[in-house]
């Protein structure tokens, strides 16, 4: 969500624990400057056997797009307002490979990551505001 648009302003979570004590389901909607409605869920309290699933959709004003990890023949679908489903080929890697592999490269260069500390500190003051917001039932602002 922030590398698409930005530190959001608020967050409002609601959530439940089953497996570790903490919150391990969440569904969050998030302020952005922008004004765009954005949420997402996260989760490791499926039940075992579940397996990996990584998803997304992006509603816009004459297209949807669908991504699902799960389907291998065909993980990215646009589908345009009058036309028929596209389905979109991803190149490379996937994102988690692809973040180690950025790694990797970093270290063997001696280069700064794309992604700095700050980024990651933003990062966990998001989710500090979502666990908060799911504790309490009110809307958190992100400091």
């Amino acid at each position: 969500v922030q590398h698409v648009f930005g530190k959001p302003k608020s967050v409002y979570s609601t959530g439940f624990t089953k497996v570790s004590g903490a919150i391990d389901h969440v569904l969050t909607q998030y302020e952005v400057d922008c004004g765009a409605k954005v949420s997402a869920e996260g989760s490791w309290a499926m039940t075992p056997g579940w397996g990996f699933n990584m998803s997304y959709r992006c509603i816009f004003e004459r297209a949807t797009a669908d991504y699902d990890i799960g389907r291998e023949d065909e993980p990215l679908r646009l589908f345009e307002e009058g036309g028929e489903k596209q389905v979109i080929e991803c190149e490379g890697v996937d994102g988690y490979v692809g973040e180690m592999e950025h790694l990797v490269e970093c270290v063997r260069l001696g280069q700064a990551p794309s992604v700095s500390a700050a980024d990651g500190l933003s990062a966990v003051e998001i989710c500090t505001a979502e666990e908060e917001s799911a504790k309490t039932g009110q809307i958190v602002p992100v400091n």
